[in-house]
C-alpha cells in the first residue's frame, strides 16, 4: 500500500556511493513517505535496488557520455562537439527519468520532486510539467564552477547559468550544504535564503577506540602519531603539500592517504622514497568501515587550494567525519572550514599553499591533549554536525511546503 506522501529524487550518477542522497533518502522514508531515486545506468549495477526499503532505480543508456566526463581541454570546436553530446545525453537521461517517476507517482496522491544539482533539478522540472508536485532543489555545490562546468567557454557557462536561474526560481525549496554557498544562490540568482542541510554522517554514542583502528592494527602503525588526509586522491585538494609538510614534522609522525584518484601513483613514488611507515597510502574503504579507520588518527588534514569558488566555499564531508569519531582537524583557513573550526575549537587553521603552515598547525594540535580535542569534536558533532541534526532540517523544510 503506497503512503500518502512520496518523493522522487533525479541524480545524474548512478547514486551507488553518493551519501548525500542515500541519508537524504533514508530519512524521508523513515518519515513515512515512499521515496523513489532516479539515477543513471552503470554497468554492473542492478536497473533496480529495493535494498534500503525504498526504491532505487537506474535509467539511461551504457553507451551515451557518461555523467562526470570530463571535457577535452584542447580546441573550442573539440569542447563544442563534447557539449553537444553531454547535453544529449543528459536530455535522453532527463526524459527517461522523469517517465519513470511519473510513472511510480501514479498511485500516490502527493508528490515532491527533489532533483539533485542541476542535472537532476532538470529531470524534476520535466516530471513536474506532466504531474504537479513541489520541486525541491539540492545543491550539492556551486554548479557553474564545479568539474567540466567550469572549463566551458564563456558563452555556454551563461547559458547553464540562465537555466539554472530559471529552474531555481521556479523551484518550491531550494536547500544546500553550507550557509557560504547558500549566500552565493542568493546573490546570483535572486532567490530566497535556501535551507543548510550539510553533509554530517550519523554520530553513534559510542567512538570506535582509537588504539583497536584498522589504520593503526592493519597498516602496523602502533602507537606512533597518525596525520589522515582520507577521500580523494586529486588534484587541487593538497595532496602534494601535505606530503611536503611531513619534512617539517618530527620523525615519529605518519602521514597515511586514505583513498582513490589520478595522484596514487605519484604518492606511491613518494611513499617508496620515504622512510619506512613515515608515508603510507590505502585503497579507500567501505562507507560502512570508514568511521572505525578514522578514528585512529591523531588529527585529519584538509588542505584544499583555492582554485575554485567551490573549494573556498567546502565543507567536505571528510570534516564532520573527523569530529563524528573524536579526531580533530587542521583545515585551509577558508571562509566555511575555518569558521566551523574556530568556532567549535576542534584543530587549527592553515594557509594551503604552505607546507611549512599545514606542519605547524598540525604540530600545535599534535602538541595538545588527545582526550580533550576528542571531547570537542564529539561534542560538536552530536551538538550540531550529525545527520540527526540536518535530517530534521530537512524533514521540517518539507513539512513546511506540505510535501
Amino acid at each position: 500500500m503506497s503512503r500518502e506522501r512520496a518523493v522522487a529524487m533525479f541524480v545524474y550518477t548512478d547514486a551507488a556511493h553518493d551519501s548525500r542522497v542515500i541519508r537524504e533518502a533514508d530519512a524521508l522514508h523513515a518519515s513515512g513517505r515512499d521515496v523513489l531515486v532516479v539515477a543513471h545506468t552503470a554497468p554492473g549495477l542492478p536497473a533496480v535496488d529495493d535494498g534500503r526499503g525504498w526504491r532505487l532505480v537506474r535509467v539511461g543508456e551504457i553507451a551515451a557520455l557518461r555523467p562526470g566526463d570530463q571535457a577535452p581541454r584542447d580546441s573550442a570546436a573539440r569542447r563544442a562537439r563534447w557539449l553537444a553530446r553531454y547535453a544529449r545525453g543528459l536530455d535522453e537521461w532527463a526524459s527517461a527519468a522523469a517517465r519513470a517517476a511519473v510513472a511510480w507517482a501514479a498511485d500516490h496522491a502527493g508528490i515532491a520532486w527533489h532533483g539533485h544539482d542541476l542535472t537532476g533539478l532538470i529531470a524534476a522540472g520535466r516530471a513536474r510539467s506532466h504531474r504537479s508536485g513541489a520541486v525541491v532543489y539540492d545543491s550539492h555545490e556551486l554548479f557553474l564552477e564545479a568539474g567540466a562546468v567550469a572549463r566551458l567557454p564563456g558563452p555556454a557557462r551563461r547559458l547553464v547559468a540562465a537555466l539554472e536561474r530559471r529552474h531555481a526560481r521556479r523551484a518550491d525549496l531550494v536547500i544546500t550544504v553550507n550557509r557560504g554557498i547558500a549566500t552565493e544562490l542568493v546573490a546570483r540568482y535572486g532567490i530566497r535564503m535556501p535551507e543548510v542541510v550539510m553533509n554530517c554522517p550519523h554520530v553513534d554514542p559510542e567512538s570506535p577506540p582509537r588504539l583497536a583502528s584498522p589504520l593503526r592494527t592493519k597498516l602496523g602503525l602502533g602507537t606512533r602519531p597518525i596525520v589522515l588526509h582520507h577521500g580523494g586522491l586529486s588534484s587541487g585538494r593538497g595532496i602534494t603539500e601535505t606530503i611536503d609538510a611531513l619534512e617539517h614534522l618530527p620523525a615519529e609522525v605518519a602521514l597515511v592517504m586514505l583513498g582513490d584518484g589520478e595522484l596514487v601513483p605519484k604518492i606511491a613514488e613518494r611513499a617508496a622514497g620515504s622512510d619506512r611507515g613515515r608515508l603510507v597510502h590505502h585503497r579507500s574503504v567501505p562507507v560502512d568501515e570508514l568511521a572505525g579507520w578514522v578514528a585512529g588518527a591523531d588529527v585529519g588534514v584538509i588542505a584544499f587550494q583555492p582554485i575554485e569558488r567551490n573549494n573556498l566555499l567546502a565543507t567536505p564531508n571528510k570534516l564532520f567525519e573527523c569530529l563524528a569519531v573524536g579526531v580533530p582537524v587542521v583545515v585551509s583557513d577558508f571562509p566555511e572550514m575555518g569558521r566551523i573550526v574556530r568556532e567549535s575549537k576542534v584543530g587549527a587553521t592553515c594557509d594551503p599553499g604552505s607546507p611549512s603552515s599545514i606542519a605547524a598547525a598540525v604540530g600545535s594540535v599534535l602538541a595538545g591533549d588527545r582526550d580533550a580535542w576528542s571531547t570537542a569534536c564529539r561534542t560538536a558533532a552530536t551538538e550540531r554536525y550529525s545527520w540527526q541534526r540536518q535530517a530534521a532540517v530537512l524533514l521540517a523544510a518539507y513539512d513546511r511546503i506540505g510535501a
